[in-house]
């Protein structure tokens, strides 16, 4: 690493300052160019106390030159640093960690590229410690010891158990090795005897989820401290606690400790620096167990990170906003004592109650669920794990669950009206949800009652309402922490559509895309037509559900409440080839931007973000609004709603106005339902006449065809029954003279019969006489034989 030329560092008041460095990042449309920071991340101080390194966002090694003139030089580039050290053996040698897992070793004054790698890690090594020559690295599944003047691999330690997740490692300076597991154990080895370990359980002690813990510099004592406010100072020889210390509430949730050195405190280390995770540092006299206040002309305020000299002279910080503050540490304290934390002995024991153990929980929650761990899983699965997403947006955007405040909206008489008016403004098929729409809307216009007005609301809350449907509360919380960030200056026109804001979004798609613009104008389709459409629904209307809830993934972890504008106009760049092609009439844009599309939400976000970087400044809306995100208060009631503004016809005695027009619409409102009530009974009874009238002629209509059916039937029976009787009377002389034909020919037929009858008779009777005849004669002929014989 060449050395470059060196600079002054920046001196305010007592403190010396290093701002991070720029980039320059060029427009592709405009050639203008906008500057990207690059915020410091890591670290370390020397043995001597002389000098101070220090490393950047994109891998830039800055050395800090103590002393007198207080200076800094470039030094080179890595890649991915992810710890530095100074290497105590050697003055012009520094430890670099990579993101694969190896050290790299390389001198000040030399070339980058010729260093030396340790390698033996399969995951990124956090955190370095040194004991004579050896060195102890920890990632989060290894620790290993090294040895640096050989630059070998000496001993990787072997854990108690399979499934390791590893917080910190540490060398005491009597040759203790601690490490420390996210489930509180602390597994403990002596130099000399690797073989042989201890594990002790600290959650005895009154701790947990411990973050940090520090030995003293005479190596027999050991502080630590985790989520809660409670600070364990442990004996290294028996491993039993020597007192526990309960800070003030606003000390909870410990992130870093660091011991101050002190002129004549024999190692002992009374003073402890604690950084608690909302960037406060406050220091602690262990031995009055009482706070030492900083210096009021001079005190540090949001520290990210804190890495104190070994000897005590100078404390390093790294400010949120990533610059390195530099401070003598004698200018910094005050001698006052300041408000004296309470002692708990050994043998004391401790209740605490459920809002503690909540309290504790969220702390804890807040602290693991940090944009620096969220980044990394967005970047690689593009989107939040759909079962943790609503703790995710709560954890991201800070929401406090502030249920003092929120009680008091929802106890406030609802307004009348609002759920069969929002019914028919948004109808949903479920009920359920939309007694919660109702509900939260209700609260949303006690917070802010000028948002009665606003008819896109339902649209805007409810996507939100379905990610937190079990939770109402964090709903609330979430949407309007969304109308205080990401629709700044919607309402300035309001009700009309905001034309400021449109405006300056038509400006940025006149530099990205001014042939569609130009479309747009051909067809007369204003911004408020293919812009607020997207806007008033948040997105939600033209992507799918899974795609919305993608796109404000990565809405929230970016902090910049103006990247929502920019998807606006995204939408439109990315269906550029089907608007241009298949929309010509207004209808037709209607449609479009209130139905879903196909765009993919990976797409979307590259156009955002290349509309982000490449608009020029002057265009850009982060030169007009508020980018950065405001969070809500942790106590109190909820902040106002950008009263100033809306419409001075709105604000200017908005509160009497509004009365009395709302008494006004009652009283119309009556008048009118009375006039229609009194129209509708006389409408109902003229047509109550009329269907008497029309009834009644009808009935009579009836009886008349009945009439002239009944005359008309009497007629035709009348005029049957003469045609029936002139039939009869035919007939029967036809009939008459039939019989007479008839009686003739019977006679002839009976006097046939007769003759015959006479003739068969006449038959017989010759028979019969020709019968007797022949007996009389057998007869005779047997007289006349008996006769003879009898002679």
């Amino acid at each position: 690493m060449n050395v470059k030329k060196w600079i002054s560092l920046k001196k305010i008041s007592h403190s010396y300052i290093l701002d991070p460095l720029a980039d320059d990042v060029k427009s592709n449309t405009s050639g203008s160019c906008r500057t990207a920071k690059r915020q410091l991340t890591r670290l370390a101080f020397d043995e001597t106390e002389n000098r101070l390194l220090a490393v950047d966002s994109k891998g830039l090694i800055i050395l800090v030159e103590l002393g007198e003139c207080m200076r800094y030089c470039k030094l080179g580039t890595v890649q991915s640093c992810t710890f530095i050290a100074f290497n105590p053996l050697d003055k012009i040698e520094i430890l670099v960690g990579s993101i694969d897992g190896t050290i790299k070793i390389t001198k000040i004054s030399g070339d980058a590229r010729e260093h030396c790698s340790l390698i033996g890690h399969k995951f990124p090594v956090k955190y370095i410690a040194t004991y004579k020559n050896y060195a102890l690295t920890t990632s989060s599944k290894e620790v290993i010891m090294w040895d640096l003047s050989t630059f070998s691999k000496v001993h990787q330690l072997r854990f108690f158990t399979t499934n390791v997740n590893v917080r910190r490692a540490r060398f005491s300076s009597t040759g203790i090795i601690a490490v420390l597991y996210r489930d509180c154990i602390l597994q403990v080895w002596e130099f000399e005897r690797l073989d042989q370990d201890t594990k002790i359980n600290v959650k005895p002690f009154g701790l947990r989820d411990v973050r940090d813990y520090q030995f003293t510099k005479d190596g027999r004592a050991m502080v630590m401290a985790g989520i809660s406010n409670n600070i364990v100072i442990i004996n290294t020889f028996k491993w039993d606690l020597i007192k526990r210390l309960e800070l003030p509430d606003g000390l909870a949730c410990i992130k870093e400790l660091s011991f101050l050195p002190q002129v004549l405190d024999g190692g002992a280390n009374k003073i402890l620096a604690i950084l608690c995770s909302d960037h406060t540092l406050h220091f602690i006299d262990l031995s009055t167990s009482c706070a030492v206040p900083q210096s009021s002309s001079n005190p540090l305020v949001d520290i990210n990170h804190l890495s104190i000299s070994p000897n005590g002279r100078y404390i390093a910080c790294i400010d949120i906003a990533g610059s390195l503050r530099l401070e003598i540490a004698d200018n910094l304290l005050s001698s006052e004592p300041k408000q004296k934390a309470k002692i708990f002995k050994p043998n004391q024991s401790r209740s605490h109650d459920l809002g503690h153990h909540l309290r504790c929980v969220r702390q804890y929650i807040q602290e693991e669920l940090n944009l620096k761990r969220l980044i990394p899983i967005l970047k690689e699965f593009g989107e939040y794990p759909r079962k943790h997403r609503p703790l995710i947006w709560a954890s991201i955007l800070e929401l406090p669950r502030n249920l003092c405040a929120y009680s008091a909206l929802t106890n406030k008489t609802p307004q009348q009206g609002l759920m069969e008016k929002i019914l028919v403004d948004y109808p949903l098929a479920d009920k359920g949800k939309a007694l919660v729409l109702a509900t939260i809307i209700n609260c949303l216009v006690h917070w802010c009652p000028l948002l009665s007005h606003s008819t896109f609301l339902p649209r805007l809350v409810f996507p939100f309402i379905v990610v937190f449907q079990g939770n109402h509360l964090l709903a609330f919380e979430i949407i309007i922490s969304v109308l205080s960030n990401y629709c700044q200056r919607w309402f300035e026109y309001h009700p009309l559509p905001p034309l400021n804001v449109l405006a300056m979004l038509e400006n940025v798609l006149s530099e990205a895309d001014p042939l569609l613009l130009n479309y747009f104008c051909e067809k007369g389709v204003t911004s408020s037509e293919y812009i607020w459409p997207l806007l008033q629904t948040t997105l939600s209307e033209v992507l799918s559900g899974d795609e919305w809830l993608i796109l404000w993934d990565h809405l929230f972890s970016s902090g910049r409440s103006t990247l929502l504008l920019m998807s606006s106009i995204a939408y439109s760049i990315c269906s550029r080839e089907v608007i241009m092609s298949q929309l010509h009439s207004t209808q037709d844009f209607t449609q479009f931007y209130r139905a879903q599309g196909h765009v993919r939400v990976v797409d979307l976000l590259r156009v955002v973000r290349r509309l982000d970087q490449n608009t020029p400044y002057h265009l850009h809306p982060d030169r007009y609004l508020r980018s950065t995100i405001h969070r809500l208060p942790k106590t109190g009631p909820y902040p106002s709603f950008l009263n100033d503004q809306y419409p001075k016809y709105l604000t200017e005695d908005s509160q009497l106005e509004l009365q009395r027009l709302q008494r006004n619409e009652e009283q119309a409102t009556i008048l009118r339902h009375s006039k229609r009530c009194h129209l509708k009974a006389a409408e109902e009874k003229k047509l109550q006449i009329e269907r008497d009238n029309f009834l009644k002629e009808i009935e009579a209509a009836r009886v008349d065809e009945q009439r002239r059916c009944y005359d008309a039937k009497v007629l035709n029976n009348k005029l049957s029954l003469k045609n029936l009787y002139k039939q009869n009377r035919n007939t029967r002389k036809s009939h008459d003279l039939e019989e007479s034909s008839i009686e003739t020919e019977d006679q002839a037929i009976e006097q046939q019969l007769q003759a015959k009858q006479c003739q068969t008779l006449q038959g017989q009777v010759k028979k019969l006489e020709f019968e007797v005849q022949t007996l009389l004669k057998t007869l005779d002929s047997s007289t006349t034989t008996q006769v003879t014989i009898c002679k």
